[in-house]
């Protein structure tokens, strides 16, 4: 009898935690969908943040679920990995991003730096929009009691939003030298 009601419920562990995980197959789509739609303004932008963090609230709640269902049956499962998971995501996309990769696509586009009357003002563009990026990775983060899990040291998420923030100031030195290089000769750039 014991036995027979152990299988039984390891068996509907295990579909729970397929359907968990199946969820989370949706979910991670969903959320790659949601960030790279475009967000022309303050208010879609707004818009698409909340979603991103409602669908990354969900993953880890999904992924807490799996690991209290792994725990109930006997395997090892650790609280922190769904908290972890969504750092090391943002940490992921903070050195995925490039300011050069963002230079070349607009030097790419028809209009290119026709739209602009001097090589500052491109500069400033591609800043404001490098930091807008940036802000869009790590804005979640900022606020401690919605965002932030009580189980991860605060000193996680101090460390994402300051290599955010040094990501920024390197990101407008490396537009300044870009635009140095090119007043000096265009053939610097080509790689």
């Amino acid at each position: 009898g014991i036995g027979s009601a152990l299988l039984l419920k390891d068996l509907h562990n295990e579909n729970e935690i397929k359907k968990l995980h199946d969820s989370n197959v949706h979910l991670s789509n969903m959320l790659t969908t949601v960030r790279q739609e475009k967000a022309p303004t303050i208010f879609t932008r707004s818009l698409q943040e909340s979603l991103a963090e409602c669908i990354e609230t969900k993953l880890q709640l999904n992924e807490t679920q799996q690991n209290l269902l792994q725990a109930r049956s006997g395997q090892p499962a650790d609280v922190n990995v769904p908290a972890l998971r969504i750092l090391k995501e943002r940490w992921m996309a903070l050195k995925k991003f490039s300011i050069y990769s963002l230079y070349q696509e607009f030097q790419q586009r028809p209009s290119g730096r026709k739209s602009f009357n001097s090589d500052e003002e491109l500069l400033t563009y591609l800043a404001h929009s490098s930091d807008a990026k940036i802000d869009q990775i790590i804005n979640a983060d900022r606020d401690k009691i919605v965002s932030r899990d009580a189980l991860i040291p605060h000193l996680c998420y101090d460390i994402l939003l300051e290599n955010a923030e040094l990501r920024k100031m390197c990101n407008t030195y490396q537009l300044k030298v870009l635009t140095l290089r090119q007043k000096g000769g265009g053939a610097a750039l080509v790689r």
